[in-house]
């Protein structure tokens, strides 16, 4: 195997001797060259003599000397990936693709998208930053699903030849998650305008949570893993765009890592509209001690069920059995609610045990959902197909069945005799599951239908998520390939990210 990247007008050889490659893949790409005027749509300005395609990767040098006109997209465009390393402005048109490296500044016209989704095939769709910032004006960049996508912040301030100081964030202005998509940000992330989760999509984010300076909308899942030493201040789960999220004070006792996880406008036990719609679980490491810990929780006066108040809110853990009421702390706004300004609040003192939690003016009498999916997604292998999902949590769960479909729409064949177990019973965590489906073949795209059965019979279902099967000598992990004889910084392998603070509780192969 011989790779070869070109790097200004000697090039670079990279061999295949002593490296292992499962899944790659060189796929073809265009470099801006400016020779005509500023249109992204002009053929003159690439250097391979056409506007590059929904396949191809464009690539944005950065020019030194002279300065170069760097490319207006003002119709749609829709290309594999892009790496900008100049300037890329959207000015009347959207631009559609599965990566982005960003370098300089991508400029978003008010009105415009970058629309990243997934296509399948072994990248996981992410928006990579360099930058101090991504300075989107007005515009609007969305996570389309399904599957996991990443947002990576890798920007390093230059100070001399040795060292180098970290930069501040990954930068958007309107940022939205749909259906389907499962979010994860590593790094600091600020939305200078709305930051929306939509139905069904999730944002994860790690240590530094996000900095929305307008509204934070959650109508899916929001997550957030930190940790908690033996302090006793407010630690903050998404506290910002008004929203409020959760504050959870460990009250002297070291909680260790602590995954925080907010589902928003939607019921929270089985019993349609007996709960405000916003549902918590907090999972630490390491239980506390008595008295316990202090928690907060926020919540919108939209999400209070019809017939209740604020004034008469409490805060309700599940034992496992049943909903314990927990107890206000009256040194908080009078007597533990705060319902003046929203977001609304109420905070309880000596919570001992964890997930879930739920607020209503009533004990509710309906059950936690079963499952708390926190991810589906299916990935190519050699010659397979791997599928993942994992829980959250898998209150009366009784296990899962894994279909398969060659159409969005089915028919579904169901690849498990029997049914997969359970792996965490009734646990207020979650276990991670795969399984490697060997029966594909090479070309074809596959859906993948996952159902959770609880104990009683009832079944719910997720996806589908699709994926692109290879051939077992094919190559599927892209990389950026230069052509044109510009200097282009050399990054490495990418699209290969580890987050810090994701946490596994168990996890088990099947294998179909």
């Amino acid at each position: 195997m011989l790779l070869r990247f070109y790097f200004g007008e000697d090039g670079a050889t990279v061999s295949g001797d002593g490296f292992a490659f499962d899944n790659f893949e060189i796929r073809p790409g265009c470099a801006w060259t400016g020779g005509v005027d500023e249109t992204w749509h002009t053929a003159g300005n690439w250097d391979c003599g056409h506007v590059p395609g929904a396949d191809e990767i464009a690539m944005i040098p950065w020019f030194f000397g002279d300065p170069v006109p760097y490319p207006v997209i003002s119709t749609n465009a829709s290309v594999s990936a892009v790496r900008a390393d100049g300037t890329l402005t959207l000015a009347g048109g959207n631009l559609t693709t599965r990566y982005i490296y960003e370098y300089d500044v991508i400029n978003i016209a008010e009105g415009n998208e970058v629309i990243l989704t997934g296509s399948g095939n072994a990248w996981e769709v992410t928006w990579e930053t360099q930058a101090e910032w991504t300075n989107s004006n007005n515009g609007l960049v969305r996570f389309s699903g399904p599957g996991v996508q990443r947002i990576v912040h890798d920007y390093w301030t230059w100070i001399d030849e040795s060292h180098f100081l970290p930069g501040e964030r990954a930068q958007f202005y309107n940022l939205v998650i749909e259906n389907g998509a499962q979010v994860q940000s590593a790094g600091n992330l600020q939305v200078v305008n709305d930051l929306t989760v939509n139905q069904g999509g999730s944002l994860e984010m790690g240590e530094f949570g996000p900095e929305v300076n307008h509204t934070l909308t959650n109508n899916g899942t929001l997550r957030q893993g930190k940790t908690l030493g033996a302090v006793s201040y407010d630690a903050a789960f998404f506290d910002t765009g008004g929203y409020g999220g959760l504050k959870l004070n460990p009250s002297g006792w070291s909680l260790g890592a602590t995954t925080v996880q907010i589902r928003g406008n939607q019921d929270c036990t089985s019993l349609p509209d007996e709960t405000v719609k916003r549902c918590f679980n907090i999972t630490p490491s390491t239980s506390p001690g008595d008295p316990g810990v202090m928690l907060t929780f926020y919540f919108a006066a939209s999400e209070i069920p019809v017939g209740q108040t604020c004034d008469s809110m409490q805060a309700y853990h599940w034992n496992g059995d049943a909903w314990d009421v927990l107890t206000l702390d009256i040194n908080y706004d009078g007597d533990g609610r705060a319902c003046t300004v929203e977001p609304y609040s109420v905070r309880v003192t000596g919570a001992a045990g964890f997930s879930p939690f739920v607020l209503s003016n009533n004990a509710p009498q309906g059950h936690p959902t079963a499952v708390t999916l926190a991810r589906f997604e299916a990935t190519p292998q050699s010659g397979a197909i791997r599928v993942t999902w994992e829980t959250a949590q898998e209150l009366e769960n009784l296990g899962f069945n894994l279909y398969r479909g060659e159409n969005v729409a089915g028919p579904w064949q169901q690849l498990n005799a029997a049914l997969i177990p359970s792996q965490a019973p009734g646990a207020v965590f979650g276990a991670v599951y795969e399984w490697l489906d060997t029966e594909v073949q090479a070309g074809l795209t596959y859906y993948y239908l996952l159902e959770e059965v609880d104990i009683h019979g009832r079944s719910t279902f997720h996806g589908p998520v699709s994926v692109v099967a290879t051939d077992p000598a094919a190559v599927t992990l892209e990389r950026f390939v230069a052509r044109s004889p510009v200097c282009w910084w050399f990054t490495g392998i990418m699209g290969l990210f580890t987050l810090a603070g994701m946490s596994r509780a168990r996890r088990r192969s099947w294998n179909g």
